[in-house]
């Protein structure tokens, strides 16, 4: 088993630069990311005129916490709701042996 190779980069956010350590397989998705948070960054401040450019990065923050949360809300439902299944599965399976 190889272990996995880390690189060093420097991604811009809100024209910023910043120091990250990356696995090499993670680069492109990490690039997206980085060009996905810019963009949301302009939409925020193109809504906002009147807030900074910290204020726009803490609303965006904010509200990818909040889905965050909702889709770990979601999985954590669906992984509930696959335990009954399979626990009704298994009551269905015994009552008709």
């Amino acid at each position: 088993m190889s272990e996995q190779q880390h690189k060093s980069m420097k991604v811009m956010i809100g024209g910023r630069y910043y120091p990250v350590i990356i696995e090499d397989e993670n680069e492109a998705m990490i690039g997206e990311v980085v060009e996905e948070v810019n963009n949301n960054i302009k939409k925020f401040q193109a809504t906002y005129h009147n807030k900074d450019q910290q204020d726009c990065i803490t609303m965006l923050l904010l509200t990818q916490a909040v889905e965050a949360r909702k889709n770990t809300n979601q999985n954590e439902s669906q992984q509930d709701l696959q335990k009954r299944i399979e626990t009704l599965d298994q009551l269905v399976s015994a009552a008709l042996a």
